[in-house]
């Protein structure tokens, strides 16, 4: 693919809320929440590869070794800092990408991230004790 193909693509399933020469800004529902991802042309122009950018959590809640906990059960891409963010970021090869694959790893980039932050959440709550 083309990063011109990969921009129509994703006009095509209205995902698109920003769009710049070299990357554009998605939003869309996930599970009850609004996920917001990044898809950035890596090398410019034309060919090369993309990264596909998502939210995870502020850094203030995350340690280092949770950070790196949680990057040992991804299934895609990486744990990385941008920022005052924890993002999860994941790299494709143009040359090698379809729709499909492109969808797929949106959606799978998704819920990885969304899953991080149900993570933080559930152990961040306290664990309930039952007292006889």
């Amino acid at each position: 693919m083309r990063w011109e193909e990969v921009v129509a693509a994703l006009r095509v399933r209205r995902l698109v809320v920003i769009e710049k020469d070299h990357w554009l800004g998605l939003a869309w529902r996930l599970g009850g929440e609004v996920q917001r991802q990044r898809v950035e042309l890596v090398q410019p122009p034309g060919r090369g590869w993309i990264a596909v950018a998502c939210e995870v959590l502020p850094l203030v809640q995350l340690s280092p070794v949770a950070i790196l906990r949680y990057n040992a059960g991804l299934l895609c891409g990486s744990l990385a800092v941008e920022g005052p963010t924890c993002i999860l970021r994941y790299v494709l090869r143009l040359e090698e990408l379809t729709v499909p694959l492109l969808v797929r790893s949106l959606v799978t980039c998704a819920h990885e991230a969304s899953r991080l932050r149900k993570l933080r959440r559930d152990a961040a709550s306290p664990t309930p004790h039952v007292v006889d």
